[in-house]
């Protein structure tokens, strides 16, 4: 049992722990917060909600989408349209995650670039 994140240490793609994991996204507890990333890692993009009604949540999944890199490309149309979200840190932590998910970049360039309030930096 991972105590910090109050969860097992072998996660599961169960709705339970996946509800879990998402609430601890919300957590200001840093320790609870990066395990909870890990242990969604493990589990893989189908676990991260990016469509949850609460923009931190929304954040810090595309952080750990991010994190997980290439392997999360199946996300990337969803953090294309997170490019436009109301809140301005979930923009831009999705233009983040692409950036780590694409090898090429130049892919994602002309959504990034149709999207006026995000700022970001591609990297050639």
């Amino acid at each position: 049992m991972n105590a910090a994140a109050g969860i097992g240490d072998e996660p599961t793609a169960n709705p339970k722990q996946i509800a879990s994991l998402t609430e601890k996204l919300k957590s200001n507890d840093e320790t609870a917060l990066d395990a909870a990333i890990k242990l969604l890692r493990k589990i893989g993009e189908p676990a991260i909600h990016l469509k949850d009604s609460d923009a931190t949540v929304r954040s810090r999944a595309n952080y750990a989408l991010g994190t997980i890199g290439a392997e999360a490309k199946i996300a990337v149309p969803q953090l294309i349209l997170l490019l436009k979200d109301s809140d301005a840190t979930v923009g831009s932590s999705a233009a983040s995650a692409l950036n780590k998910i694409c090898a090429q970049p130049k892919t994602v360039v002309p959504q990034l670039v149709a999207v006026d309030k995000v700022e970001f930096r591609v990297k050639y």
